[in-house]
């Protein structure tokens, strides 16, 4: 039986928080802490190609005059880091969640207010499972920020045609629309949810659809 365990690094600039949460991840018996920082500086030391996790505060300090934010957007850039990315904050404000969900494409997001020790664990788990987790406090909020619900019911259902890979042409014949209306609804769709292509729009659904219960998922490859 393997003993291996995922790695998660942890970054707050609390000592008290940082060495709770060590201790914390340290008890689950698949995770494992391999390292901890109080600032961006300590962060940067670290091999972040072997980090499975990172449990992010988005306030840490930084000689720089960055912060959590920047550290998630330029991570996610970066081809040498491969891990899930999970934000963990007492700022809740919407802004924060929609450049993090929307435009950072993090994992999930945790609220320090009312994260326990079965909340982490699942959030973990889940992460790893490629699903996204957000605090159960913080769901509707974040399925607000993400945008889904801003699109009408048929930009909804040409959506999930569009995650499934079908043409304009097939969307039409489906739906019994002119091409030129479904070319408008797919721009429209685009530009609500600020995607530039499928993939973005597949990545925004799952999302969307995990913090919903959503197990009816299209036929797409998860991304």
């Amino acid at each position: 039986m393997s003993t291996e365990k995922f790695q998660v690094f942890i970054v707050d600039d609390q000592k008290l928080i940082l060495d709770s949460l060590e201790q914390l991840v340290n008890s689950y018996s698949m995770y494992t802490c391999m390292g901890t920082a109080q600032s961006e500086e300590e962060f940067l030391k670290s091999n972040i190609a072997q980090i499975e996790i990172l449990l992010l505060d988005i306030e840490i300090p930084s000689e720089k005059g960055s912060d959590g934010l920047e550290i998630a957007r330029s991570l996610k850039e970066n081809p040498a880091f491969q891990g899930k990315i999970v934000p963990i904050s007492i700022n809740t404000q919407s802004h924060i969640l929609r450049t993090l969900l929307h435009e950072i494409q993090v994992d999930g997001f945790l609220d320090k207010h009312h994260t326990d020790r079965r909340e982490l664990l699942r959030c973990l788990n889940m992460v790893m499972n490629g699903e996204v987790y957000v605090s159960e406090d913080l769901k509707e909020k974040a399925r607000r920020v993400i945008g889904i619900e801003l699109l009408t019911s048929r930009e909804h259902e040409i959506l999930l045609m569009i995650i499934e890979g079908q043409s304009n042409i097939e969307i039409s014949e489906g739906l019994h629309i002119a091409r030129k209306t479904v070319d408008n609804h797919r721009q429209n769709i685009y530009r609500k949810l600020a995607c530039s292509n499928t993939a973005d729009l597949a990545k925004h659904y799952y999302k969307y659809a995990y913090l919903s219960g959503n197990e009816d998922l299209p036929n797409f490859k998860k991304p």
